[in-house]
């Protein structure tokens, strides 16, 4: 459409340069004023749909990091402060949007402005030279000037409309923006400073098959347990239980002789979402602690000296690759060490870590003062004897020690 409309100006020029020579070049000259708006506003709306499209993509980058990360941010109850971040983002998106569409309405506006006074000049000098016999300039002549030359006008304009959409679409690309939603957790009542992992006669089934048949347990406060075993003997189910993902049938899970909730835990797994931003926004999650708090959390896992001189600014990247596999995961415990979490449930932590950096980690875990529950296939016996773990198995919906 742009050329379409480029060409019929160009040879609707033509036709009045031979009506009038003198009087189409006045014409052409006004008309010429129709393109002053997009050589000077050009850059403009190049600036402005530039800021717009940054903002709209740090905008999706950010909601496709939240709907990825939604389980961790739910753990974490961080719900209200990323809500709030992301939609600041929204926000400052939806203010470059405006400003942008002001920027174009005041392009067109002085667009229509020039086109207007294009008509209005030729016809002024028409009229002068018909009033004091100039280049045989007649009323026939004017009309049939001004007649053609609307049509220059008319298409210059719509050249310069679909120019301005052209430019103010140019750094732009079209993404669907799915819904989020957040839910409020209320904070659980304060726990003794020590508490003890209570589970009574735990029974799950499904489709009659029972996964846990009165299972109970009692681990005291700072207890390593883990929890090895083929596949399908219900470790996962194990931990969905405890984290009021599925419900018991039968029996009780305490902890300091409450019902857990959701800030009592957390669940740490392979697959450990880490957001493109600074290790200290991805152990805060938008929430408020101090400087010297997030660097203690990143002593307890040995992380504060392994990434730069100042760890906490340091950019961890696009889904952390700029992160190795154990200190992506160091990070995650860290966020749960940040938090006080009494109880650290692990799931297969150590799965995608080769021997050294397993048993790295699992070192530092069994330092950590909190009651740990990890899910594991693959261990070191000898690692586990040395920092007295109790080993178990699920087997036949019993819970089985596993003799060192």
């Amino acid at each position: 459409m742009l050329m379409q409309s480029a060409f019929a100006a160009i040879a609707s020029a033509f036709f009045v340069l031979k009506i009038n020579f003198v009087l189409a070049i006045i014409s052409m000259i006004f008309a010429a004023l129709s393109i002053l708006p997009s050589i000077f506003g050009g850059a403009m709306l190049d600036r402005a749909s530039l800021k717009w499209s940054n903002a709209n993509k740090s905008y999706l980058g950010r909601l496709k990091e939240v709907l990825a990360g939604v389980d961790i941010i739910k753990n974490y109850q961080a719900e209200k402060q990323i809500l709030k971040s992301t939609n600041n983002k929204l926000v400052g998106s939806e203010n470059d949007y405006e400003s942008l569409n002001n920027k174009q309405f005041l392009f067109q506006y002085f667009a229509w402005l020039l086109a207007v006074v294009s008509m209005i000049g030729p016809l002024a000098f028409g009229l002068y030279f018909r009033q004091v016999g100039l280049f045989n300039v007649t009323i026939s002549t004017i009309i049939t000037l001004l007649s053609s030359s609307s049509s220059v006008v008319s298409n210059l304009r719509s050249a310069i409309q679909y120019f301005s959409a052209i430019k103010a679409t140019h750094a732009l690309r079209q993404a669907i923006i799915p819904n989020a939603e957040t839910h409020d957790q209320s904070s659980a009542a304060p726990l003794p400073s020590k508490p003890e992992l209570t589970i009574k006669d735990l029974s799950f089934a499904y489709k009659n098959h029972a996964i846990l048949d009165d299972v109970s347990l009692s681990l005291p406060y700072g207890e390593k347990l883990l929890l090895s075993g083929d596949s399908g003997t219900g470790k996962s189910t194990f931990l969905n239980l405890l984290t009021n993902k599925l419900l018991a049938q039968k029996g009780s899970i305490t902890l300091g002789q409450q019902q857990i909730r959701a800030n009592d835990y957390a669940y740490i797994t392979q697959q450990n979402w880490v957001f493109d931003a600074s290790v200290r926004d991805n152990l805060t999650l938008d929430q408020n602690f101090s400087d010297q708090q997030l660097v203690e959390s990143l002593k307890e896992v040995n992380l504060d000296q392994e990434l730069s001189n100042d760890p906490l600014d340091y950019q961890c990247g696009e889904e952390g690759k700029n992160l190795s596999g154990g200190q992506k995961q160091r990070l995650s415990i860290a966020r749960a060490l940040l938090r006080k979490r009494p109880l650290l449930l692990l799931d297969e932590i150590t799965a995608a870590l080769d021997d050294r950096n397993s048993e790295r980690l699992r070192n530092i875990i069994y330092q950590l003062p909190q009651t740990i529950i990890e899910i594991a296939h693959h261990y070191n016996d000898q690692q586990i004897a040395e920092n007295q773990v109790l080993h178990v198995q699920l087997r036949a919906g019993k819970i089985v020690k596993v003799l060192g």
